[in-house]
């Protein structure tokens, strides 16, 4: 008589209203699959943690707070757990997996910075600490480049402030007095619809006068809003995945919680109308940025550029080194760079096949490239941002 399996039954206390919940369900579910013996269970909003445990004798508990009491409650009920909401401050007694807040700041600084913008600006909800982490990140990178991050107004974000005036209409007021073209990081998507609707209040173009990127890739924040938001896309689903897996190790291996929180990076920059690809003022430089960034997938050299713009070589270099600090080799280098990380990170496209739609060529040429631009090999940049 062969004997029963047992299952782990882990509890999913998720807020499967945001997009980043709901991605890390998928992969939770994911790693769940693989290891084909888990009961996922989802604990009801009216229902309490005991009630849930007692309900479906659960084993192990996944958590999306950042809220002391919820976090309390879990660790008096004695299972092991895994949070993965940004959390920090509760992991010496919940273990978090989460996103890395400062590489999302520094990935939105870098993207602006790349396309000439020299003008910057940040909402930051000091009161939530992911959302400080991203913008302290944000405004370091800023001042690293030699520019100044300027600050918005937070307060009654929703409402009201002291002097009566919504919230979008001073947030407006506030970016109409600063100089133009300027680059905003939203910390969260939500924000970042704000801050479109706050520049429609005074007449500021987005992404023509203000370019504007959240964060999350929530899509029924970013495509329900005219431009609809350029966002990053966060790793929930590599972050349910590892969140599962480490809580298994808990619960079947006895295993130590880690000393610190595991960090998973950001995904890519997901490009729609509320951001600039350009920032600079000069029609003839931005008019060959297009040019180049249009032409990623080919082969471009600069006579090409040259010709499209129809000015001497000389000229277009000296313009393009006013403009951006870099040459016209050096932004078609970039484009094809951007375009393979591109390919690699969403597609399963093979090596050879990246470099030919990335303009390179070769896959020898594809590998030196995104070797020297991230330290990885092709190879490995595409693992990164595969689950493990």
């Amino acid at each position: 008589m062969g004997t029963t399996q047992r299952y782990l039954n882990i509890l999913l206390a998720l807020q499967t209203d945001t997009a980043f919940d709901r991605r890390a369900f998928a992969g939770i579910a994911a790693c769940a699959h693989a290891h084909g013996d888990m009961m996922l269970h989802i604990k009801p909003r009216n229902q309490s943690f005991d009630e849930a445990i007692n309900a479906h004798d659960i084993d192990g508990i996944v958590l999306s707070s950042d809220y002391e009491d919820v976090v309390e409650e879990v660790i008096a009920t004695g299972k092991p757990c895994v949070n993965v909401a940004n959390f920090p401050a509760g992991h010496d007694r919940v273990p978090m997996v989460g996103t890395d807040d400062g590489a999302i700041g520094t990935l939105i600084a870098e993207h602006y910075l790349q396309r000439g913008f020299r003008h910057f600006a940040s909402f930051a909800d000091i009161g939530v600490p992911y959302f400080r982490l991203r913008f302290e990140a944000f405004a370091a990178a800023v001042s690293k480049a030699g520019f100044e991050c300027h600050i918005g107004p937070t307060d009654a974000r929703w409402g009201a402030g002291e002097s009566g005036a919504p919230w979008e209409t001073r947030a407006g007021k506030w970016l109409g007095s600063l100089p133009r073209p300027l680059a905003v990081m939203a910390p969260y998507d939500a924000y970042a619809r704000e801050a479109v609707i706050a520049c429609k209040t005074v007449g500021l173009r987005v992404p023509e006068d203000v370019s504007i990127i959240g964060v999350d890739n929530d899509e029924m924040l970013c495509m329900t809003i005219w431009p609809q938001l350029s966002s990053v896309a966060t790793r929930g689903d590599q972050i349910g995945y590892d969140a599962i897996g480490l809580l298994c190790r808990l619960i079947r291996n006895r295993e130590a919680p880690p000393a610190k929180p595991i960090l998973v990076k950001p995904g890519e920059i997901v490009i729609r109308g509320s951001s600039s690809e350009t920032a600079v003022e000069d029609a003839i430089v931005a008019d060959a940025i297009a040019f180049v960034r249009s032409n990623a997938g080919v082969p471009v050299r600069v006579s090409d550029v040259v010709d499209h713009v129809a000015v001497s070589r000389r000229t277009l270099e000296r313009r393009f080194v006013a403009a951006l600090g870099r040459n016209i080799a050096d932004e078609i280098r970039r484009a094809h760079v951007d375009r393979a990380r591109k390919l690699l990170i969403e597609t399963d496209l093979p090596l050879p096949e990246v470099a030919r739609r990335s303009g390179l060529i070769q896959q020898q040429q594809l590998s030196r490239v995104i070797k020297e631009d991230t330290g990885q090999s092709p190879r490995q940049l595409r693992a990164a941002y595969r689950l493990s």
